[in-house]
């Protein structure tokens, strides 16, 4: 797989090559991009779908979107399967925008999300919303950020389709509802091979770290 960068006007997004990585959960591993050198970088916050968007479709191997700088947020960003999002910055919650921030797409696989500070700006967002919101996803890895003030839960994990999950040295704090949490709603069962490693929580209201039986903390 060749680097290759496609500008955006003043932004753009990398292909990156594959490295093999530890699998989630003790697996065999997966291929994903080596995180350094981003040749190109997204600088407003309209351009962080655009380039999302404009990756190869149906692919069936990782390319990656890197971000440089502080972005406000009035609309959620949705990451989709075979993605590697690398934040060089923050993303920060515009005032009254009540939204998911980042989220990855139902069904999706493959994804990481690493880097940077991710901020709900709860004091501005009166209604429940996440920092980050894993639905129905699996192979997932969240690694080296900040989470915090978030109105609703910082790190959520929802439904039985999201499997082998691996939160690996995160900050959590200061949100209005846990953490990170893992759940199911309705006829929606629990999450599945989550882990949560090297991470610290505090100061979050209803509860720092909400795991269900089959998910793990070390």
């Amino acid at each position: 797989l060749l680097v290759a960068v496609l500008l955006l006007g003043s932004a753009g997004y990398v292909i990156a090559q594959p490295f093999q990585s530890p699998g989630v959960g003790g697996g065999a591993g997966s291929n994903v991009p080596n995180l350094i050198g981003c040749h190109g970088i997204v600088e407003t916050p309209a351009d962080i779908q655009s380039a999302l968007n404009r990756l190869t479709i149906g692919r069936t191997w990782n390319e990656k979107v890197c971000l440089r700088g502080a972005f406000t947020l009035s609309s959620q960003i949705n990451i989709p399967s075979y993605t590697v999002f690398q934040l060089d910055g923050s993303i920060t919650m515009a005032n009254s925008a009540n939204i998911n921030l980042l989220v990855t797409e139902n069904g999706a696989t493959q994804i990481e999300i690493v880097g940077g500070i991710i901020d709900g700006n709860k004091a501005q967002n009166p209604t429940g919303s996440y920092s980050i919101y894993i639905q129905e996803t699996g192979d997932v890895i969240v690694r080296n950020l900040e989470v915090r003030n978030s109105k609703g839960i910082g790190i959520r994990i929802l439904g039985d389709g999201s499997i082998r999950i691996w939160v690996d040295k995160v900050y959590i704090r200061d949100g209005d509802a846990e953490g990170l949490a893992t759940d199911g709603t309705g006829t929606i069962d629990w999450p599945r091979e989550v882990k949560v490693t090297n991470s610290f929580f505090r100061n979050n209201l209803r509860t720092d770290l909400l795991l269900t039986a089959n998910s793990q903390e070390s």
